[in-house]
């Protein structure tokens, strides 16, 4: 929501300023005037729209990348250089607190009852926020509510007009071309307005006398002039903006030049109706202006004249002009119509708006899969060839058809790298880092890009990054030509020496690892190895774990803290900071944590047996929050059940029931592929056929769900489509020649050599993945490192 509404705010603010500059040239033209405010007025109000590829998106992306203020520099912390200690100074904070480091606590505090602060201290700055915004909206809501009605009220016992004013406003209407409104005469206003709430009326103004003030009819040429325009229409919606978007300030300003100039518009109206009455009409609007000045009541509605002095000598001035047009050039308004289309805020596939929610585009979804595979097998081979132009242009062809093709990225940008093109570069690289393929690789080459560019503290600030991430390669960051901008700087040796900190303590963890591994040697490493590596969330997850049990709970709140903010087991790492913040006694933040994971899907057993969450028990959110994750819990393991068993009634009521819940892809595609099977095994082949495609779309071992596609539209009888997907199945490495086999004799799909083809091509493929799985395991067996056992301290919450 917030970028709906930057966007909305920026791109409305740089159309007020080209307005803003164009009206002052048009002043003869209020029409126009008023449908370019208009416009700006619809730019800041509107909705996101399902809009991807358009220039309204392009700009607000534009627009965000201008507000940064340098280069893309990550987020760092100081470097953990001191090695001396077990754990490096990142965990400093709970070395502090002597109690909590000599061990666990002897008993847990009884819990007091929570307090209305505690629940309020509890709630978040964007909760405030929202609630602030809503409160505000109803306050408005209320108040225009009331003043509306009460204003109405007066119109409903207001006189109806005598019949000569009738008469006058009939003859006026029928010169405009418009429907003579109702007219009533109402005491205490200076000025006529048309009262547009309901049914549009024409209020006339009394005299002391309680009789109508005279009926000039440039006045009420006026008035009708915002009925022809459709001026209360517009009025209905500021009304209803004004409610959502109390708070905007652009929002009165966009509204005030909308009235304006709406003013303005009809009083080119009235002189385009009565021409010879100039001089007229502004004495008539001089005595309006001070009638309206002494009046009782304010005026409600569409009003001819205000207390504005400034607004009434600019329409004055504007009275006594000559050629003033009231017409809206219809090339004109078309163009900026055109315009105003083409900046509305979209939202594209990325977005947290459509993220959980895949389209079904099927055959279209997996030939773009298909095709940017083989086009990435090609551009590597180009690669490894040396052919890198040639290799730069597939990879460029291959990432237009699959955009999550991080090693596609990655090759783009080593090779932008050295063919100089340091934009496209850092747009590559960037995008690997947000796919996590070979993370630590991509930012040590930004760290390369940076330093090549002239900007030595950002290429220091991704260095820090990869080393951070586990990157160790002593060889290649010492010798690097790329990175000789930096190398001679005061801060490079000490990345130096941290990097091989880092790639020390990684060795002496991998000899550590074994069937008869020290779980305390373990531990210790791995504690220390994670105060260097702070970006690594698995290595966090092992180091908080390991430092629970040793009472070191400030220190593994950190670790759990950087394990979430690095992205893995996100839920897990929030629930861990619970239970080192219910440790620690700190209640309200255990809760807070606990809730986030909640929120996040977390599914545990009874968590009220943790005896980690033993602080938090006898309050009532607490056990609100252990019924809603033990129910996930419940749901989860039902439905995993139910799969196993083929039973799709109870998996379709279960898999509806947690799909809302699911919040990573790798969950996302896991479900919708098992649903996909259920379904297909229960005769719903179409059914199954959108969960499959779901299930490509999450992008978790797309080949096994191409399959899936392929059985279902076998059992559709679509052949032609089956052999198709069953062949993109394969090509994406899909290697069991058994299964092929299996369908391409049950559903007799294509010709004999299709098929011998097809099977050979999974076998070729399961013998590729064999070889590599036992060359993998004799290099183990070699360097003598075989698979540990899980070790005690990584089963927690995991």
């Amino acid at each position: 929501m917030s970028d709906w509404f930057l966007g909305n705010t920026f791109v409305a603010g740089l159309a007020a300023l080209t307005v803003f500059a164009v009206c002052r040239r048009l002043r003869a033209r209020p029409a126009l005037c008023h449908v370019l405010w208009l416009l700006v007025f619809v730019v800041l109000v509107a909705p996101p729209l399902p809009l991807t590829a358009t220039p309204g998106v392009a700009l607000r992306d534009g627009l965000g990348a201008l507000l940064e203020t340098g280069p893309a520099v990550p987020e760092v912390e100081p470097a953990l250089l001191e090695t001396a200690t077990p754990l490096p100074d990142l965990f400093a904070d709970g070395a502090a607190d002597a109690g909590l480091a000599a061990g666990p606590p002897a008993a847990a505090p009884r819990p007091r009852e929570p307090g209305l602060f505690d629940g309020l201290a509890a709630v978040s700055t964007s909760t405030w926020l929202l609630l602030a915004w809503g409160a505000g909206s109803l306050l408005v809501l209320g108040w225009q509510w009331a003043r509306i009605r009460s204003f109405h009220d007066r119109v409903r016992r207001a006189k109806p007009a005598p019949v000569a004013l009738d008469v006058a406003v009939a003859e006026v209407a029928k010169r405009l071309g418009v429907p003579a409104p109702e007219v009533r005469v109402l005491a205490g206003v200076g000025s006529p307005s048309v009262w547009c709430f309901g049914r549009p009326r024409l209020l006339w103004p009394a005299g002391d006398d309680g009789r109508p003030q005279p009926a000039d009819p440039v006045l009420i040429a006026h008035e009708l002039a915002h009925l022809a325009r459709r001026d209360h229409w517009v009025a209905r919606l500021e009304a209803l903006a004004v409610v959502a978007l109390w708070w905007h300030p652009l929002l009165w300003v966009v509204r005030r030049q909308v009235n304006d100039y709406s003013e303005l518009a009809c009083d080119a109206w009235a002189l385009w109706a009565f021409p010879d009455e100039r001089r007229a009409y502004a004495v008539a609007l001089i005595d309006a202006q001070e009638r309206t000045i002494t009046a009782p009541m304010a005026l409600q509605g569409l009003c001819a004249t205000g207390k504005d002095v400034k607004d009434f000598e600019r329409r004055l001035k504007m009275i006594m002009k000559r050629n003033v047009s009231r017409r809206v050039p219809r090339r004109a308004a078309a163009a900026a119509c055109l315009a105003t289309l083409l900046v509305l805020p979209g939202f594209g596939p990325g977005d947290e708006t459509m993220k959980r929610k895949p389209a079904h585009d099927g055959p279209e979804l997996v030939a773009d899969l298909v095709a940017g595979h083989k086009l990435s097998k090609q551009a590597e081979q180009a690669f490894q060839d040396g052919r890198h132009e040639e290799a730069a242009g597939l990879f460029l062809e291959a990432v237009a058809l699959d955009p999550s093709d991080g090693h596609a990225h990655s090759r783009l940008g080593y090779l932008t790298i050295g063919s100089g093109d340091h934009d496209a570069a850092l747009q590559h690289l960037q995008r690997q880092l947000e796919l996590g393929f070979r993370p630590a690789v991509a930012a040590y080459n930004l760290a390369c890009v940076h330093s090549l560019t002239g900007r030595p503290d950002a290429s220091l600030a991704w260095l820090d990054h990869a080393i951070q991430l586990g990157f160790r390669d002593l060889e290649l960051l010492t010798t690097d030509p790329d990175l000789e901008a930096v190398r001679a700087g005061a801060g490079f040796p000490d990345r130096v020496e941290a990097a091989r900190t880092s790639k020390e303590l990684h060795t002496k963890l991998e000899g550590a690892e074994g069937w008869f591994s020290d779980e305390g040697e373990l531990s210790a490493l791995r504690i220390e190895l994670a105060g260097i590596l702070t970006r690594d969330g698995e290595l966090q997850h092992q180091a908080g774990l390991a430092l629970l049990p040793e009472g070191r709970h400030a220190e593994a709140a950190t670790a759990f803290a950087r394990q979430a903010e690095a992205g893995y087991a996100v839920a897990n790492a929030h629930y861990n900071l619970a239970c080192a913040h219910a440790l620690m006694g700190d209640t309200e933040a255990a809760l807070a944590a606990l809730t986030r994971s909640a929120e996040l899907g977390m599914v545990h057993p009874p968590i009220g047996e943790d005896a980690d969450l033993v602080a938090l028990h006898g309050d009532p959110r607490f056990d609100a929050l252990a019924q809603r994750i033990g129910e996930g819990k419940a749901d989860k393991k039902k439905l995993k059940k139910a799969l196993e068993k083929g039973d799709a009634a109870a998996a379709k009521d279960l898999f509806a029931s947690i799909a809302g819940d699911t919040v990573s892809d790798e969950e996302a595609a896991w479900a919708a592929y098992e649903m996909g099977k259920v379904l297909l095994a229960d005769g719903e082949a179409a059914t199954a056929l959108v969960h499959f495609t779901d299930a490509v779309r999450y992008g978790e071992q797309p080949q096994r769900a191409v399959f899936g596609m392929a059985e279902a539209y076998a059992v559709l009888g679509q052949d032609d489509q089956a052999l198709l997907h069953l062949d993109h199945a394969v090509t994406l490495g899909f290697a069991d020649p058994k299964a092929v086999a299996k369908l391409l004799k049950t559903h007799q799909l294509g010709d004999e050599a299709t098929r011998d083809e097809l099977v050979a091509t999974a076998k070729r493929t399961a013998s590729e993945k064999e070889a590599y799985g036992k060359k993998k395991k004799m290099k183990m067996k070699e360097e003598g490192k075989q698979k540990p056992k899980a070790d005690k301290a990584t089963a927690k919450a995991g």
